[in-house]
């Protein structure tokens, strides 16, 4: 049984819809920046490595002070099995791909440990794992976090449609395909005019597992001109979705 669910977990990396909270504070210089809860739930099992080897988990997502690069997590829940598999990953501004080709990913908690913590939890035991290696990992994002000058997002907006962000001006257009049209603006220039198509992921009793992409969060920084999209999936409640996708819009 261990067998099978360790493979079951080590071969899926789909992201299911979650749902974060948010806020906003002020800095001493009177720029007030956004905060957003993490995606990863409290009662997920990757959770309690995330706390150990975190000693303060940053509250992605952040921008770099010369807005070349975000940082961003990415909480993947896989199959029925409860838990998650936990990445941090830096995208790329002005990248012609959304972050699954232009993004460095380090993978804290994988299918593999994922499959520990689930049977651990359900067999009421600690798991096993090498904590120093996770640790040691942590130490490498938080080290370049902390010389990139990375820092929160001067503002979020929610809604997808027709929104001021930060000098920008984002619209989405849905297709009767389910495919979206994203357009960004500063001022009369277009910044950047794409479409992102729905997703087939298979057959699950018959059902077609089509994926439609839909906008979970933008995110926008006036001092540095960046607006980073969060891009997340609509589909039948059986079929598992494609992982969450980022893009970091530059000015040119």
């Amino acid at each position: 049984m261990r067998s099978l669910l360790v493979l079951a977990l080590a071969s899926c990396g789909s992201t299911s819809e979650t749902t974060t909270g948010s806020g906003s504070s002020s800095t001493g210089s009177g720029t007030t920046v956004v905060t957003v809860a993490s995606n990863l739930a409290a009662n997920d099992p990757a959770a309690d490595v995330i706390e150990k080897v975190f000693r303060k988990r940053p509250a992605f997502p952040l921008l770099s002070k010369d807005g070349r690069s975000a940082v961003v997590e990415i909480v993947t829940p896989v199959a029925r099995s409860g838990g998650s598999t936990y990445s941090v990953g830096f995208v790329t501004a002005g990248a012609d791909a959304w972050s699954g080709g232009e993004i460095d990913l380090t993978t804290l908690v994988d299918g593999m440990l994922l499959a520990l913590l689930v049977e651990a939890r359900e067999s009421g035991t600690a798991a096993t794992y090498d904590v120093e290696a996770v640790t040691g990992q942590v130490k490498g994002i938080t080290s370049r976090i902390s010389d990139g000058g990375f820092t929160p997002f001067e503002s979020m907006v929610e809604s997808s449609t027709g929104k001021a962000a930060g000098p920008f001006r984002f619209k989405v257009t849905d297709d009767p395909t389910g495919a979206i049209t994203i357009d960004v603006t500063e001022g009369a220039k277009t910044i950047k005019t794409e479409t992102i198509a729905p997703i087939s992921t298979g057959l699950i009793a018959d059902v077609e597992c089509l994926a439609k992409p839909r906008v979970r969060r933008v995110f926008a920084d006036t001092p540095r001109r960046r607006l980073l999209v969060h891009i997340g999936w609509t589909l039948p409640a059986q079929c598992d979705p494609p992982d969450d996708k980022y893009r970091l819009y530059a000015p040119t």
